[in-house]
């Protein structure tokens, strides 16, 4: 790679570094407490501040893959071309000059701290985590001003001043008590022009602050008594483990169990996919990761027994939501700090109510009732696996949550210790046991962008091929369950026997865009930096400017289309699909846009 380029990801690097870090010293105090009476010095303190620094650098990588949440598209979705660039560009100057005064406000804390310095193990002072605020603010603060302009000298200049403009007016007003209400219309302004969120946020605590005429430093401060939460680098470390279930054939598996344990009629199907969705979302910590992940396996289940496409997408798409309240998910580890209730005490108290919203969408919802099923001829279907060989091939999924339950409520493991030993036992089970992840996927997951995919992935078994598609971080898509075994083609990103993938012919190419642009259109928006797909029988290339939004399950069934070129112009990316790429073993080639 390119040694600027690496350069220029060294938030990537530290992101990841951090969270390594955080995955490693929990498992070491695990082992070494009991064979030594003591771990390593300061241990759980020195978690807390590598947090920080996965906070503050990875809201670096997701800025880079402009992934900053935001309210919504507001003004920057205008018909009219001038108020959308007026938007654009206010937005992104307004949160760029934010930025500025945040990294005003956090480097007057640190320089507190570096006159007083805490220690926080093996010498290690505590300002040397805490420097990383302001400069994240200030490094976030270049980046969206110079995305107002392409040019380059223009991209500079405003880089540099918006920045300093807002380091220089919190320097000189700090201490001053000025009226709130000219921030509150400033920022509900920004708010609507696609400004994100953190820097509203940020700039109404500091509003709220001028207004009482306190001392800037209290917003850092408070961030900083946030981040290094004790129980807060449980969140990352929960949110890993789920991600390496999501990016393996953990998904087929467990669907397997539950589609053997309640049948394949219409009650059993419908049960099944609730009862995996919730599952899966207790781990995955979002609805959106969970239908990504088993969307294109649900989908067509629900379908051959005789659910409309309408009404199984609507089962899938509101099963994923209500596995918050079951451990470990992230949603129920947030409001136990915000609550300050213990995490235990958290996760025995969400298991009744979550049941209890799983039986209400199939009643209530009317899941279980054939009225609108269509009458499947059950005689040609496969016979399914056994609920005992499901059981055995899955046994590894189904023994998370023992492991990050039971060590938790036994008194062997902090939080932060439960969720790490979680993340360590997914790697190891689905690297060792499986042997759908190694080391180069690992690291990509720790530190990659969001739109990133990982250039090769190892398989168990055909047809359980997941594809990446990022939304906060990397994760699978399971291919449709029809394709059916066959070819000898290769797993690593390219065909056996091929050096480099031949380009798609561009006449034919041409030919089909109207035939097949439909398929790419129908391709979620949120989700299209990013995407593998089963080799198919389409040629054609695609423009990413043309998605729009739509539902995520029945594009992903119905794109029959497989990656075989990427096509790169000055003014687009492109996805070229090849024809002579038949799918029957359901695999996958792999594409980094």
């Amino acid at each position: 790679m390119n040694p600027w380029r690496r350069l220029g990801e060294f938030d990537a690097l530290i992101a990841g570094g951090a969270l390594l870090v955080m995955l490693l010293v929990p498992l070491l105090e695990i082992v070494l407490r009991p064979l030594f009476g003591s771990g390593i010095d300061n241990a759980p303190v020195l978690v807390q501040h590598c947090g920080l620094l996965l906070a503050m650098f990875g809201a670096l990588l997701a800025e880079r893959g402009l992934h900053l949440s935001a309210l919504g598209a507001g003004f920057t979705a205008s018909a009219n071309p001038l108020v959308r660039n007026s938007a654009v560009v206010f937005g992104k100057a307004s949160a760029a000059v934010l930025c500025g005064m945040l990294a005003q406000a956090s480097w007057t804390f640190v320089a507190t701290e570096m006159e007083m310095p805490r220690d926080i193990a093996y010498g290690i002072a505590g300002w040397m985590f805490e420097i990383a605020m302001p400069l994240g603010f200030a490094l976030l603060g270049l980046k969206l001003a110079s995305r107002i302009t392409p040019n380059l000298a223009g991209r500079i200049v405003l880089a540099l001043a918006l920045p300093a403009a807002g380091y220089v007016f919190a320097q000189h007003f700090d201490g001053s008590t000025l009226p709130v209400w000219p921030f509150a219309l400033w920022l509900t302004l920004i708010l609507f022009c696609g400004a994100p969120i953190f820097a509203v946020l940020g700039g109404l605590a500091l509003a709220l602050f001028w207004s009482e005429g306190q001392p800037l430093a209290s917003v850092p401060l408070s961030h900083y008594q946030i981040t290094v939460n004790p129980s807060l680098p449980a969140l990352p470390l929960f949110t890993l483990a789920g991600l390496l279930f999501a990016r393996t054939g953990a998904a087929a598996r467990l669907g397997e169990v539950f589609t053997a344990a309640f049948g394949s009629g219409v009650a059993g199907t419908a049960i099944a996919a609730a009862v995996l969705c919730s599952f899966f979302t207790a781990f995955t910590g979002g609805s959106g990761v969970t239908i990504l992940a088993l969307g294109g396996l649900l989908l067509p289940l629900l379908t051959k027994a005789g659910f409309p496409e309408q009404r199984g997408i609507s089962l899938v798409t509101s099963a994923s939501a209500l596995g918050v309240l079951l451990a470990p998910s992230v949603p129920l580890i947030m409001y136990a700090i915000i609550a300050r209730v213990p995490i235990n005490t958290m996760f025995l108290a969400g298991v009744l109510p979550a049941v209890l919203m799983v039986a209400c969408l199939l009643l209530v919802g009317g899941y279980l009732r054939r009225g609108g099923i269509a009458t499947v001829n059950r005689e040609k279907e496969p016979k399914s696996k056994s609920l005992g060989s499901a059981l055995w091939v899955a046994k590894w999924e189904l023994l998370a949550p023992v492991v990050a339950i039971g060590s938790l409520v036994s008194g062997i493991a902090t939080p932060t210790e439960s969720a790490a030993l979680t993340a360590m036992y997914a790697l190891l089970t689905q690297s060792i046991a499986h042997r759908e992840l190694d080391w180069p996927h690992f690291r990509t997951t720790l530190g990659a962008r969001p739109d990133q995919l990982p250039r090769r992935c190892r398989h168990s078994r055909p047809g359980h091929r997941l594809g990446a598609v990022g939304a906060a971080q990397q994760v699978r898509l399971p291919h449709c369950p029809q394709s059916v075994p066959a070819t000898g083609r290769g797993l690593d990103g390219n065909l056996r026997g091929h050096r480099r993938p031949r380009p798609a012919a561009p006449a034919r190419s041409h030919r089909l865009r109207r035939r097949s642009g439909a398929l790419w259109r129908d391709f979620p928006g949120q989700y299209r930096d990013g995407l593998s797909l089963p080799a198919g029988r389409y040629e054609h290339l695609f423009r990413l400017g043309d998605v729009r939004q739509a539902d995520p399950l029945r594009c992903c069934c119905r794109i029959a289309g497989g990656v075989r070129h990427v096509h790169r112009r000055a003014d687009h990316f492109g996805l070229a699909l090849a024809g002579d790429m038949v799918a029957k073993n359901g695999r996958f080639l792999r594409l980094t846009v």
